[in-house]
């Protein structure tokens, strides 16, 4: 009964929330993907996600299985010229954002949150 009422909540909260990420099950994704408001995280993380999930979806998920089968064990170069040119890179360094060797600027109040969706979407 519950979960009746849950989805239908995240059906109504669907345009203006994050819904569609995860698999949209009870604690198995973080709430706000599931519509739910949260004082942690903002319009700012809704868009830095969909950002970061962009280019894990055209740069890197097509190209897993040839890296995987490498012998090399590494990733090629110019990923991390990719990643840097998205604005993706100063991302890993972590807050403050690295303004002097950042071409992009930094999400709106770039936060420890920023960090940690841009690992999980990595991951």
């Amino acid at each position: 009964m519950l979960w009746k009422k849950v989805r239908s909540t995240m059906a109504s909260n669907d345009s203006k929330s994050a819904a569609g990420f995860g698999d949209l099950m009870p604690y198995g994704d973080p709430n706000w993907y599931q519509g739910f408001s949260s004082p942690y995280y903002t319009e700012s993380h809704k868009k830095w996600r969909a950002k970061v999930r962009e280019f894990v979806e055209e740069e890197i998920i097509p190209n897993c299985s040839e890296w995987d089968a490498s012998k090399e064990y590494r990733l090629p170069r110019d990923l991390y010229v990719k990643f840097a040119d998205a604005g993706l890179l100063p991302g890993v360094v972590g807050a403050p954002w690295p303004k002097e060797y950042a071409k992009t600027p930094a999400p709106e109040n770039f936060d420890a949150f920023h960090e940690l969706i841009l690992i999980d979407e990595l991951a």
